[in-house]
Parts: C-alpha cells; sequence; structure tokens
C-alpha cells in the first residue's frame, strides 16, 4: 500500500540551521501512521495517547536538538555552601572570676575550664544567620549556664547534668548571630554553679 507523502513544512528553517523537515527525528515522529486517529482505530485508546504524547514531543525535541540551543534555565538556583562549624576552645578564651583552666584526659585540646566565673570566647563569622551554639561540657551533678553573645541580653540557659565527669556531654542553644566579630560568653547562674566547659561551636 502506498504511503501519503508528508510536505515538508514551509517557513521552518533556521539561518545557520538545517531545516526541520530533514531532521530524521522529525521525519520519523511525523509518520502518517503515528496519528492518534489511525492508532486509536487499529490500537484503542493507549495507543492514540502515546501518539499525542509523540506529537507534543515532536514539536518541541527538533529545536533541542539544534547546535547551540541553549539550556532550560532552574527554576532553582543552585544553593551557597553550607556554614562551616566554628570552634573555641575553653582553654583560649578570656577566662574571669576564678575560672582556670585543669588538665583533662577526656577534653578536646586535654584541657578544661573550671570554677566558672565567666568565659568569653571569640569568633569571626563569615555570614550571619540563625545559629547553633553548640558548649561541650563536663558536670558532676546538675548544673546551670548562661550563654549571651556580644554581651547582649541571655540568648539561653542551659541547665545541664552528668556524673563523674565523663567524656564531655553536649547542650545547645539557638541564637541569631551576626556576621563579623562575635564574642559568645558562658557565666555562672548566680543561683548554682556552672559546668566544667571542654569548647564553644557555633554551627
Amino acid at each position: 500500500m502506498q504511503r501519503d507523502s508528508v510536505p515538508p513544512i514551509p517557513g521552518d528553517a533556521t539561518p545557520g540551521f538545517p531545516e526541520v523537515s530533514d531532521d530524521p527525528v522529525s521525519r520519523f515522529l511525523r509518520r502518517p501512521d503515528l496519528t492518534p486517529q489511525r492508532l486509536h482505530r487499529r490500537h484503542g485508546v493507549a495507543a492514540a495517547t502515546l501518539a499525542a504524547a509523540v506529537g507534543i514531543t515532536a514539536a518541541i525535541l527538533p529545536a533541542l536538538l539544534r547546535p547551540g540551543a541553549p539550556p532550560a534555565a532552574s527554576a532553582h538556583p543552585l544553593a551557597t555552601s553550607a556554614f562551616t562549624p566554628l570552634v573555641a576552645q575553653a582553654e583560649d578564651a578570656a577566662l574571669s572570676g576564678g575560672a582556670e583552666v585543669l588538665e583533662c584526659a577526656a577534653c578536646d585540646g586535654n584541657a578544661r575550664v573550671a570554677g566558672l566565673g565567666r568565659i568569653d570566647a571569640s569568633f569571626d563569622v563569615p555570614a550571619a544567620g540563625r545559629r547553633t551554639i553548640t558548649v561541650l561540657y563536663q558536670a558532676d551533678g546538675v548544673r546551670h549556664l548562661i550563654v549571651a553573645v556580644n554581651g547582649a541580653d541571655t540568648v539561653g540557659v542551659l541547665r545541664v547534668s552528668g556524673a563523674d565527669r565523663p567524656a564531655p556531654r553536649r547542650a545547645e542553644v539557638y541564637a541569631q548571630i551576626p556576621a563579623g566579630p562575635v564574642t559568645i560568653s558562658l557565666y555562672a547562674d548566680p543561683a548554682g554553679r556552672a559546668p566544667d566547659i571542654d569548647k564553644i561551636i557555633i554551627r
């Protein structure tokens, strides 16, 4: 049986690119026997639906295959790099109010600060944002620790506990941290004792 010829599509030439009608993919996708009507009569609704989808593909695929076609714009720009945690060892911070450095085999740097007092740890924060302030501590019993940022109002009061000062534990508080020089202050609750401090992390 003779097949119907498919005339070229007039006005579909693009300067510097081949005619769309000469594209082998386009010629295949425009085959007369791939029309939804013919496939519906021969093979039912599922085949007709497939042909409709093929027709949509035929309309857009040749343009995508042309050399030099620009990539589709992304609706979601790449995320910025993750915030790198900043660490300050307690023994390297400014100590006051009776705070002293003691040896600690289980602590980072083999030292901890006991007898708070007060610790003022300095950081250089590259970007402002809501951050997690993590304090690694040791305690023998229940202790309370006040956390402040840049000498401002208290951002958190941590109630922590431990027994026999094992490996340091973690306590966390969330705060809005500005960019640039930042001081995290830890000090004892006037009503009780503070834990011993290993280090402070801004995440």
